[in-house]
């Protein structure tokens, strides 16, 4: 895939480099680079006296005040 671009971004000719694109797209497509398992949450501690904490996957620390 690394050549295909390499040889992109080096062609002059429009229908060349169109053709490459198309061959990226079709080797992005069927070489699928990353497929997501999931999602993590961590674990967060937070003083009892403090109130208006938003669960999400990462501490938001907004909205957040001291009961």
């Amino acid at each position: 895939m690394e050549t295909l671009t390499a040889q992109w971004l080096a062609s002059t000719i429009e229908t060349q480099a169109q053709r490459l694109l198309d061959d990226v797209q079709r080797s992005a497509l069927n070489t699928v680079p990353v497929a997501p398992l999931g999602q993590i949450i961590p674990k967060t501690a937070y003083r009892r006296n403090l109130q208006g904490i938003l669960t999400a996957s990462s501490p938001l620390l907004w909205n957040v005040r001291r009961a």
